[in-house]
């Protein structure tokens, strides 16, 4: 979560009156995240989180991204409960652009420094619960964070990965290849988080009692999906928990078992869930956007992850 479009108060006063959720009595900005607008909401009714959308989401995949919200919650997956408009919708709009409403989750976000083993399997297990519930979910929306724009990503860097290490321009280009023509054609797929990430969960003790940030959301395979959290939980500042990593494989295991196919391009999708999210810190850190208060990330962190997946 992060703050790029300032909202004033009176804003969202205005905006206010098309709910049923009480009038203003706090709003306060969020600084954590790299995607979107966010403040906290507080009214006479609740506490809720406001976000206003930045050009990288398309309001037209909103719908299908809230439907799955609301399916998970069907499931007994816990995630914030979206505050419809007046007229039935689950989006409005502020100045033009769209904006929700949601409730705000209980329990405590842990920095993944923090993480006891109990913590990493609840994780684990909760993210298998996912992709199981996720199989019931009908419609399709295509990654639009994959192949195609990662190769995007990388031409609108050019050479400003050499800020980072020399040679880095070069080695991105050619493992986006061997990474393109290795894809899998045909692995276990649905509706998957494709942000499942410590900063977004939520626990209470050592179970994990929600998840938020579901804009990343869309149809993919499961392995790239756990891949992503996989190299998010198991790694810490860029190096390897053998520990925690086999916890997490046993406990994700527990509630789904792999297939000899998944076994099979695990090492593949470890590698390319890394170069999703080092791509992407390389455009954010060489290339930020303007008027932003959200959080700078080191690149580097997922480069050591990268190179650690190609030599295990």
């Amino acid at each position: 979560m992060a703050v790029f479009t300032e909202v004033s108060e009176s804003e969202i006063d205005a905006l206010l009156e098309q709910y049923d959720i009480g009038t203003r009595t706090k709003f306060t900005p969020i600084a954590a995240g790299i995607d979107n607008t966010n403040y906290f909401l507080d009214t006479t009714q609740g506490q809720f989180v406001f976000t206003l959308f930045e050009i990288r989401v398309n309001a037209q995949d909103l719908p299908f991204v809230f439907g799955f919200m609301e399916h998970l919650q069907e499931w007994g997956i816990h995630c914030p409960v979206i505050a419809r408009t007046k007229a039935g919708d689950c989006t409005a709009l502020l100045n033009g652009r769209s904006c929700s409403i949601l409730s705000l989750m209980r329990g405590t976000i842990l920095q993944i420094k923090d993480y006891t083993i109990p913590n990493i399997e609840s994780a684990a297990r909760f993210l298998a619960a996912m992709h199981r519930a996720s199989v019931g979910y009908k419609g399709d929306l295509p990654n639009s964070m994959s192949l195609d724009e990662w190769k995007k990503l990388l031409g609108e860097l050019g050479d400003l990965p050499e800020k980072i290490e020399s040679g880095l321009t070069a080695y991105l280009k050619n493992k986006l290849e061997q990474i393109t023509q290795e894809w899998p054609k045909d692995l276990p797929l649905g509706v998957v988080h494709a942000d499942y990430f410590p900063d977004n969960l939520f626990f209470e003790g050592k179970d994990v009692t929600g998840i938020i940030d579901f804009y990343f959301t869309c149809t993919d395979f499961y392995l790239y999906d756990l891949a992503l959290a996989y190299n998010a939980f198991c790694f810490l500042d860029g190096h390897y928990m053998p520990e925690r990593a086999g916890h997490f494989m046993e406990a994700y295991q527990s509630v789904r078992k792999f297939t000899d196919d998944e076994l099979k391009y695990s090492k593949l999708m470890a590698q390319a869930a890394a170069f999703r999210i080092l791509v992407t810190r390389l455009h954010h850190y060489l290339i930020p956007r303007a008027q932003s208060h959200g959080v700078q990330k080191d690149p580097r962190e997922y480069l050591k992850i990268l190179r650690f997946h190609e030599q295990n």
